[in-house]
């Protein structure tokens, strides 16, 4: 996830991600967490049926008022 996260604010024209039913934990949302701010076009982001406990929804809680609008 650390790859796919690095490589998506070089992805201009994403504006959607879909992510859901990719057993992402904890770490892997945290790392996406970390370059969500800097995906400036992303509008909607799909995490749906994965394994995100607490610590996982705080990191995105955390980035999500640093992203633009």
């Amino acid at each position: 996830m650390q790859n796919l996260a690095e490589a998506l604010p070089n992805l201009l024209q994403l504006a959607s991600l879909d992510l859901g039913q990719n057993s992402l934990g904890n770490s892997g949302v945290s790392a996406l967490a970390r370059y969500l701010p800097k995906i400036n076009q992303l509008r909607r982001l799909d995490l749906s049926n994965n394994k995100i406990a607490n610590q996982g929804v705080i990191a995105l809680a955390e980035a999500l008022p640093h992203a633009s609008r």
